[in-house]
C-alpha cells in the first residue's frame, strides 16, 4: 500500500518533493521570435487565423519595399504588434492560402520572419480531482477538512496541476530500498537506462550490487508513489507527479539500513545518468 496514514511525515514529505518536482517542469514563458523564415511544411496541420499571416520584415527594409512586397503576394497591412517583437499582422485577398503565402514570402530577402497567425490553445492538464479511489486520503494534496483536518492545509496540488502534471522528461532518483514496480500505480513511470552497461536497465542495487530492481521491506515503494504514482488512472492513489521516470538505486537493506558509502555511490550514478531530482527520505544518526 501506497499511502501512509502516518500524516506528520507524508506532509513533511510531499511538500519538499512537491518544491523539487516541480523545477524541472517547463514555464509557460513566452518565447521570443526567432530569426527565421517558416513557411510550407513547417506549419502543416496547425490551426491558424483564416485570412492572417505575421511578418517580421530584416532591420531597415523601407516602408516602400514592405508595401513592394505585400503587394506582390496580395497582403494587405493590418497593423504592427504591440510591443518590440517588430512583428506586423498582414490580411490575406480572397481565399488566399496562409501556408502557401508564407512559404512564398519566406524567399523574399526582406522577410526575416513570417507564418501563418497560428492558434493557441490552453494546457490539457487537469484542474480537476483525479479517479484515483484513494485520493480523498491525500490530505497534504488536497485538504478539505477531511478527518477533522484544516481546509486548504496541503501543498496546493491542485493549483499546479493546473499548469502540469508532470512528464517523461523529469528523471527522478529514488536512493533508498529499493522500488517494486510491479505496483500498478508504478508500472508506467520506471526509468529506463538509455545506455545500460552492466545490467543496469532501470537503475542498480547497491545492497546485492546487480541491477535485478526490488523492494525487500516497502519503504522505497512507498516514497515513489508519494512522488509519483500515476495520477488519474483508477488505481490506488495519485503522486505529486502523474507521469514521471522513476530510477531506483537501492542503498537501504530489508531492516531499512545502508551506509554512505553505497549512497555516495548512489547518488554519483543518479547524478551522472541524468536524473534532475535526487530523493533521500533516510538519516544518520552518525556525526
Amino acid at each position: 500500500m501506497l499511502f501512509s496514514s502516518r500524516r506528520n511525515n507524508l506532509l513533511t514529505a510531499v511538500a519538499l518533493l512537491f518544491v523539487l518536482s516541480v523545477i524541472p517542469c517547463a514555464s509557460l514563458l513566452p518565447r521570443a521570435v526567432s530569426a527565421r523564415a517558416v513557411g510550407g511544411a513547417a506549419g502543416q496541420g496547425k490551426a491558424h487565423r483564416q485570412g492572417e499571416i505575421l511578418i517580421r520584415f530584416k532591420e531597415g527594409v523601407s516602408d516602400s519595399d514592405k508595401g513592394n512586397a505585400a503587394t506582390a503576394h496580395r497582403v494587405r497591412r493590418r497593423h504592427q504588434l504591440r510591443g518590440l517583437s517588430g512583428v506586423e499582422k498582414f490580411e490575406l485577398s480572397g481565399n488566399d492560402d496562409a501556408q502557401s503565402v508564407a512559404a512564398q514570402l519566406a524567399n523574399d530577402p526582406n522577410v526575416e520572419f513570417v507564418e501563418p497567425n497560428f492558434l493557441v490553445t490552453k494546457d490539457q492538464a487537469s484542474s480537476t480531482l483525479p479517479n484515483d479511489p484513494r485520493f480523498a486520503e491525500e490530505w497534504a494534496i488536497n485538504n478539505t477538512g477531511q478527518n477533522g483536518g484544516q481546509t486548504g492545509s496541503d501543498i496546493g496540488a491542485m493549483e499546479a496541476w493546473a499548469k502540469t502534471t508532470g512528464g517523461a522528461s523529469t528523471t527522478i532518483a529514488i536512493v533508498d530500498g529499493g522500488v517494486d514496480f510491479s505496483h500498478p500505480d508504478l508500472i508506467n513511470n520506471e526509468w529506463s537506462n538509455p545506455n545500460p552497461t552492466n545490467g543496469d536497465a532501470h537503475g542498480w542495487d547497491y545492497i546485492t550490487d546487480s541491477g535485478t530492481i526490488r523492494d525487500d521491506a516497502g519503504h522505497g515503494t512507498a516514497i515513489a508513489g508519494i512522488i509519483a504514482a500515476q495520477g488519474n488512472n483508477g488505481t490506488g492513489i495519485s503522486g505529486v507527479m502523474w507521469r514521471a521516470k522513476l530510477m531506483s538505486l537501492r542503498v537501504l537493506d530489508g531492516t531499512g539500513t545502508g551506509d554512505v558509502a553505497d549512497a555516495v555511490e548512489a547518488i554519483d550514478y543518479a547524478v551522472s545518468h541524468g536524473a534532475q531530482v535526487i530523493n533521500i527520505s533516510w538519516g544518520t544518526p552518525a556525526e
